[in-house]
């Protein structure tokens, strides 16, 4: 009896790395900005990196964030994609959020024109009933210090949840951001409900991506 044929790996933009490889890409700048403004409901113009310098001790940061900081036209966007939404999870993405604004702060100005946001893209917000969830900066009595530099928590299983429904409303507002969930039958369904050229674009890469021995 011939062992069974191991099915071959399939790769998806909810992973980092896979995250990394697709929307970092001079060439899928366009990629990258229809995922920002879908989740921020803002045209973000040009995107380019934003490097920051780090002291020695704060190389592990520098690693962790490495290539998801970047200027916009309405400021700068950091993007984290986690596969969970535990303690610890949270504790990173706070961690960097705080260093990175405070290095921000001391560069420049930020005025009301002019953000810092931090675009989580989680998975695991079991039982959070909202498409995201703001945390802006806060003083012990719960002031806000300033509204224009928030981390942005936005809940992926409420956007598979919305295609999976067949929420054409929601479809359509969000299709950008659930086609990072969706396996690829599902992705060729919604292509060929959306016939959008980006998100074919998306699964090319995807499938070049997961053809690549590498």
């Amino acid at each position: 009896m011939k062992p069974k044929k191991k099915e071959k790996e399939f790769y998806y933009g909810k992973e980092e790395g896979i995250f990394k490889e697709i929307f970092l890409k001079e060439q899928n700048k366009d990629l990258l900005s229809s995922v920002i403004e879908a989740s921020i409901k803002k045209n973000c113009g040009k995107i380019n990196p934003y490097h920051i310098k780090r002291e020695e001790f704060h190389k592990w940061m520098e690693n962790i964030s490495s290539g998801m900081l970047l200027q916009t036209d309405i400021g700068i966007i950091e993007i984290r994609v986690n596969l969970d939404d535990t303690k610890k999870t949270r504790e990173k993405s706070l961690i960097l959020f705080l260093d990175n604004w405070d290095l921000i702060e001391q560069r420049r100005k930020i005025t009301a024109d002019y953000q810092y946001i931090q675009l989580n893209f989680n998975w695991g917000m079991i039982g959070d009933e909202k498409d995201f969830r703001d945390i802006t900066l806060g003083t012990e009595d719960n002031i806000c210090m300033n509204e224009n530099a928030f981390v942005r928590k936005m809940n992926l299983e409420k956007f598979i949840g919305y295609w999976r429904e067949k929420n054409v409303e929601k479809i359509d507002e969000y299709k950008y951001i659930i086609m990072l969930g969706l396996d690829w039958e599902e992705l060729e369904e919604l292509y060929s409900y959306t016939k959008d050229a980006l998100i074919k674009k998306y699964m090319e890469e995807l499938k070049i991506l997961s053809e690549n021995k590498k």
